[in-house]
Parts: C-alpha cells; structure tokens; sequence
C-alpha cells in the first residue's frame, strides 16, 4: 500500500485555500508514489481541477500521459460524485466520458464509479444517453468482470421517469440490450421495473396521438424484452 494514501487527508483539507503547498506534494506523488499512491493523485488532481487551480485539459493531459488505471480511477470517484456533478456538471461529464473512451482498463474502472450516480436517487443526477451507452458498452468489453452489479440502477431509472421519462426509457432500451447480450443475474428488485414499466405506459399513451405512437411501441418492446428474460 502506497504512503501517500495515509497522507490524503493532509492533501485534501489544505488544497483549496493553500493549493500551492499541495502542488509540491502532487509532483512528489508523480516521481515518487507507487500505484495505489497515484489514485490519491487523481482524486485531489480532479479536486484541484474543479476549484481552477489546475486546467481540466492540463489533467486529462496528465491522465494520459502516466497512462495509470489507479490516477483515473481517483479522478473518476471525483467526477462521478452527485453534489460535484451538481455543482460543476460540465467538466464532470466530460471527465467521465474521456475515462470511458480510454483503453479498457482504465474504463472499466470509470465505469465502476459511475454506480455511484446511480445509488443517488433523491433526486436523480440526470446523465446523457451517451454516457450511459458508453458505460454499458464498456462493462461489455471489460473481460475482468463480467458481473456488474449496477447496484441502484434500476431505482435510477425508476426516479428518473418520474422527471424525464424519455431518457428513462432510452436507457432501460440500453440496459436490456446488454443485459439480453451479456447474461448477468438478473432479478428485479421490489419490482422497481414493473413500476418502471407503469410510467412509462401512462407517458406513452399520453403521448400517443402527438407521436402517433412511437413510444408506446418503444414501450411494447422493452415489456416484451422483459418478460423473455
């Protein structure tokens, strides 16, 4: 285990005020640190990031260039926290959509952070149909574990048709593809996706004569996905 680990919090604590004193510290953990000790460094790097005392392209630069999984994944727990998307959307979902299009290991850790957005539910931070194509697409390529839990998924995509049931939709239409591809366990907890599947009924039919009925097939064919699974 890496050192630098230990000392996080005395990073974490001064970074925003006294930045110039951690940036030694950063550099120190660039030539010095071992694996573990650079998930430190991306973490308080994408900290830094998001208050301005570092450039966001100056990091992902960075990230690129040490080319570790350990940096990414610090970078991504940041990234992917609900109140810092909240607060810095955008630099958030371009970190983790640049994590995602990285070779696979250091997507699959990214992705792996992303459940964290997924368990936050009240309400729910709300991602492009993007990023979720780009998640899924790299648990399906990640051959190191071929079982993401996804814990809370469902309830996301449960919230989330209460406030924007296109998006729940074309991400439950992702969701049963790669669950249809990949065969995971698969088991509907406190039929969050039968409630899913209410919602967006009652949107669809509401729709029905102004979309002439687009969803409500959409809609036909994520329930007929369902009940074959």
């Amino acid at each position: 285990m890496g050192l630098w680990q230990f000392a996080e919090p005395c990073l974490y604590y001064p970074y925003h005020d006294h930045f110039e004193k951690v940036a030694t510290s950063l550099e120190r953990i660039c030539r010095e640190g071992n694996k573990e000790d650079m998930e430190t460094w991306g973490r308080i790097s994408a900290l830094a990031s998001l208050t301005g005392h570092i450039d966001f392209a100056h990091l992902l630069g960075a990230l690129n260039k040490l080319d570790i999984t350990e940096a990414w994944q610090g970078a991504a727990s940041v990234w992917t926290h609900p109140n810092n998307i909240k607060q810095h959307r955008e630099q958030c979902l371009a970190g983790i959509e640049a994590g995602l299009k990285e070779d696979i290991s250091h997507a699959a850790a990214v992705a792996r952070q992303v459940d964290k957005i997924f368990r936050d539910n009240a309400p729910p931070t709300p991602i492009p149909i993007e990023l979720v194509r780009l998640c899924f697409s790299v648990f399906e390529n990640d051959s190191e574990n071929k079982h993401h839990r996804l814990f809370g998924f469902d309830d996301w995509l449960n919230a989330t048709s209460q406030r924007d049931p296109e998006l729940a939709l074309a991400a439950t239409e992702i969701y049963l593809a790669y669950i249809s591809r990949t065969k995971p366990y698969f088991y509907d907890h406190e039929n969050r996706l039968v409630q899913l599947m209410t919602r967006l009924f009652a949107e669809a039919e509401e729709r029905e004569e102004s979309d002439q009925g687009v969803m409500l097939k959409r809609v036909v064919s994520v329930q007929d996905i369902l009940l074959s699974l």
